[in-house]
Parts: C-alpha cells; structure tokens; sequence
C-alpha cells in the first residue's frame, strides 16, 4: 500500500538520522511518530478490507465454518476454531499476532441471531 511505502522511506530515514547521532533531535521524534500513526493506519485499511472481504465472502464461510470462530487476515481465514480459547491458542502456535486479525464468528444457515 501506499502507506507501507512512506513508512518504509521514513524508516531509511531515521536509520541515516542514527548514524549521525540525531536519534534525539525532535525531528526525529515527529517521524518516529508519524511513522507509528501510519502503522495504525495501514492496520485500519487491513482491517477494513477484511471486513468488507467478510461480508462478501459469508455464505461460502457458512458452509465451511459454521459453528466456529474464524480469524481472517488478508482476505483468508487463517484459523478456526470452536472456542475464543481455541482461536487463540491456534494463533499463537502459528505465530500470528492476534491483534492483526479479524475475530468472527459464523453462524450456521437460517439460524436466527438476536442481538
């Protein structure tokens, strides 16, 4: 994305701010954060492309995952399982950071949810 491009220059940026001793200038400090804003951002465009994946995509998650709860990550579901608890543990073996992922979980067809 056009995010983790800027974010990639910024970073080269201090690296060479570093080499010269100017970590503790205030210019670095205003990218540092700003590079730190556009990781959020970037996480938001994920999250939000993920979304709408998952609203696109729900039948075909019912028929495979009904009753469970997925964890979807670029536009896939990357773990599954019966439990939050389960989830979890599936996704720290596989080394996916839990704060990356959508949290979902699918209802079988023509149940009716209350909320």
């Amino acid at each position: 994305t056009v995010w983790r491009l800027k974010k990639e220059k910024l970073r080269g940026f201090c690296c060479c701010e570093a080499r010269f001793g100017l970590q503790n200038s205030k210019f670095y400090k205003v990218v540092y954060d700003i590079i730190y804003m556009m990781s959020n951002l970037e996480l938001l465009e994920n999250a939000e492309e993920d979304l709408d994946w998952y609203s696109n995509n729900y039948e075909n998650l019912q028929e495979k995952f009904s009753n469970k709860i997925v964890a979807i990550k670029e536009k896939r579901v990357v773990a599954s399982a019966n439990n939050i608890k389960g989830l979890l543990e599936e996704l720290k073996i596989e080394g996916i950071d839990e704060s990356e992922v959508l949290i979902e979980v699918i209802y079988p067809r023509n149940e009716i949810i209350i909320l």
